[in-house]
């Protein structure tokens, strides 16, 4: 099958809540550029389905649903394999070759807004076995938003920072038993499901938490799995569920 050639001026990798400022941005200084739109689901369209979440990330939502709206014909959807300089030049004159499985595409710019993760189980100090009703906050959010009930009985193990807060708020509002505890370490009980966790920290030697649901969260990771290159904005730099910081990060760019 013929790849389709498509040339402009400025090519986003990303169309959440970065990519879409960020375009909307190039867009108006009269740029003529194109989003990049993967199967993946943003981070953003995970709040919209959450009613607490929805609420508290309201203003960022509907900046968001605005912009793509008019941003709509510009969207391409594809993921992006590869970018790399014509020739193998690094030269700032030299323009972007980008791989797709369904275009061509060359750019005299390209930005990578992939956003970021939740780090995973061991950086976060959660030990042991994984059985079914072991999440990272994401994972959580992401199932939750699509109407799955994950539990009963819920510990938020980490850092005690607004997201959780606002999480813990959700939980109990959609009937869940919740209790939130910050350690060094936590090790899962149970084999095929959560029984329970043992929490480590400085506050207490070792106690165990009554649970069938755990639910961590550490801080987050860049998310770029096919290590694209280009100018890096948005979450992929902040990593956080902060998006004030998200925003600033973009408009930090000079253009």
């Amino acid at each position: 099958m013929s790849l389709k050639s498509i040339e402009t001026e400025a090519l986003v990798v990303g169309a959440g809540y970065s990519g879409v400022l960020l375009s909307s941005i190039l867009a108006e200084r009269g740029v003529d550029v194109l989003i990049a739109k993967s199967s993946l689901e943003s981070e953003i369209e995970v709040f919209l389905r959450l009613e607490v979440l929805s609420s508290y990330y309201s203003e960022f939502i509907e900046e968001y649903r605005e912009l793509l709206a008019q941003l709509r014909p510009r969207v391409l959807k594809t993921t992006i394999l590869k970018t790399e300089r014509e020739n193998g030049e690094e030269t700032e004159r030299a323009r972007w070759k980008v791989e797709s499985p369904h275009y061509r595409i060359t750019a005299d710019e390209v930005f990578i807004c992939t956003g970021c993760y939740d780090k995973r189980v061991f950086p976060c100090g959660v030990l042991g076995m994984r059985p079914a009703g072991t999440f990272s906050l994401q994972n959580a959010l992401e199932l939750i938003s699509k109407g799955y009930r994950i539990g009963r009985r819920v510990l938020l193990f980490g850092e005690r920072t607004k997201i959780f807060e606002i999480v813990e708020e959700m939980l109990k509002k959609l009937k869940y038993e919740c209790e939130f505890v910050e350690g060094e370490y936590a090790e899962v009980l149970g084999r095929e499901r959560v029984e329970g966790v043992v929490v480590e920290g400085e506050k207490f030697e070792r106690e165990k938490f009554e649970c069938d649901t755990l639910i961590y969260f550490c801080g987050r990771e860049s998310f770029n799995p096919f290590r694209l290159e280009g100018v890096k904005a948005g979450n992929i730099n902040a990593k956080t569920y902060d998006y004030e910081e998200v925003r600033r990060d973009v408009l930090r760019l000079k253009f």
